[in-house]
C-alpha cells in the first residue's frame, strides 16, 4: 500500500501564536463503515487511526496509507475542529 504525508502548523485564528500539545486523530474514512460480528463492531482498518500531538512550533506530521481522511483536532480552551483531507 502507498503511504503519504499530512503535516501542518497550528496556530491561534485571532493572535496567530502557535499551539502546544494540540492532540490530531487521523481517521481513515472507511472506519465509518461499520460492521457488526456477533454483535460487536470489528474495524478490520484500525490500524488507519493515528493520533499526535503538535510540537513546540506548532507543527504535526502524520505518515498514512494514501486515502481519504478526517482530521479532529482537540485542545484544551478551544471548539474541536474536523477537517476532511488526502493523504498520497
Amino acid at each position: 500500500a502507498q503511504t503519504g504525508k499530512i503535516r501542518g502548523k497550528i496556530t491561534d485564528a485571532k493572535t496567530h501564536e502557535v499551539l502546544v500539545g494540540v492532540t490530531i486523530i487521523a481517521n481513515h474514512s472507511s472506519e465509518y463503515k461499520k460492521i457488526f460480528v456477533d454483535g460487536k463492531e470489528f474495524r478490520p482498518d484500525s490500524a488507519d487511526v493515528i493520533g499526535v500531538t503538535s510540537n513546540v512550533d506548532g507543527n504535526y506530521n502524520m505518515e498514512l496509507k494514501s486515502g481519504a481522511y478526517d482530521l479532529k483536532f482537540n485542545f484544551i480552551g478551544y471548539n474541536t475542529r474536523i477537517e476532511k483531507r488526502n493523504c498520497g
